[in-house]
This record gives structure tokens, sequence and C-alpha cells, in this order.
């Protein structure tokens, strides 16, 4: 875990560094692609902790916002470069915000109610007590949340650009 968070740390700051190289406007998307990273954080988190009962919706709206902010972004701001540009912070934001919470809700619920099949699993595995597996459980989830969630938040945000660079054609008569 140390690993995947020090390169955390290290996209980071070569992230923070690639700002003041960019071009006029991007400062403005740069903070609505964090804070979009946030809200996908979040989604991402209600869809794997099923705290709803809203599982297809959450991952259309997992989908939906990083397409559409690297689509805006790309059409309105200046083109690919930018667009890639407000995609790369967004699913760090969205990683890491999603990790933090899914540790926060494993600490929460790790000696709640449990059911007979995870007493039975961590009397097999030798945990000394539940709480102490559902909270290894917990932990193997944010890891791959960490892992996973800027990996897709990047896949759709990348679409979303290709799709706001396609112009529609001037109309003629």
């Amino acid at each position: 875990m140390a690993i995947v968070l020090g390169c955390y740390a290290i996209a980071a700051v070569v992230e923070a560094r690639s700002t003041a190289q960019t071009v006029v406007g991007v400062a403005a998307t740069r903070r609505w692609a964090v804070l979009t990273g946030l809200v996908v954080g979040l989604v991402w988190t209600m869809f794997a902790s099923g705290w709803l009962d809203l599982h297809g919706w959450l991952l259309v709206a997992a989908a939906v916002l990083p397409a559409v902010l690297g689509a805006a972004s790309a059409h309105h701001r200046g083109g690919i470069r930018v667009g890639v540009g407000s995609v790369r912070p967004m699913a760090l934001a969205a990683g890491l915000s999603a990790f933090t919470m899914s540790t926060l809700e494993a600490f929460a619920t790790a000696n709640g109610p449990c059911d007979t099949n995870q007493l039975d699993e961590s009397a097999a595995r030798g945990y000394a007590s539940v709480a102490t597996y559902r909270m290894g459980e917990g932990l193997a989830t944010s890891l791959l949340l960490l892992l996973a969630i800027p990996l897709c938040t990047v896949l759709f945000g990348v679409v979303g650009v290709i799709i706001g660079q396609i112009r529609r054609p001037a109309h003629t008569r």
C-alpha cells in the first residue's frame, strides 16, 4: 500500500508542476476537475459500499461525470490538450477520495453486525475477531478502488474529450 500511495504522491507533484506551464483558462478547468473528481470518488464509494440501492444509476453517474467534464473542457476551453489536462487531476482526486472514504467506512463498520458467513470465514482464516477480518476486507476494497477508479475515470474522461472535439458541420443551403 505504501508503494501505491507513494506513486500517488509523485503523480500529484508532477501534476502540480505541470499546471504552471499550461495555456490560459486551465486553472478554472482544473478546479472543476478536482471538484468533479471528488464527486466521482463519492459515487464510486457509494457503489462499492452499497449504501443505496441505486447501483445502476451510480455506475452511469461514474461514467457520465468524467465524460461530461472532458467534453466540456475540450470543446469550450481549447482542445485536446486542455481536455486531457483536466482529466488527470480529476482521476487523481477521484481515486484518492474513494480510497479515503472507503477506508473510513471500513473503520466505522468493522465492529458492526455481521452474518454467519463472516463468522465462519474469519474463524477459518484464523483472525482474532470478526472486526479484524472485516477491516482487512475493507482495506483490500479501498486499495482496489485506489487503483481502478483513476483508470476508469481517465478512460471515460478521454472518451468525453474525443466527443468534445467532434465539430458539427456548418449548415449550407
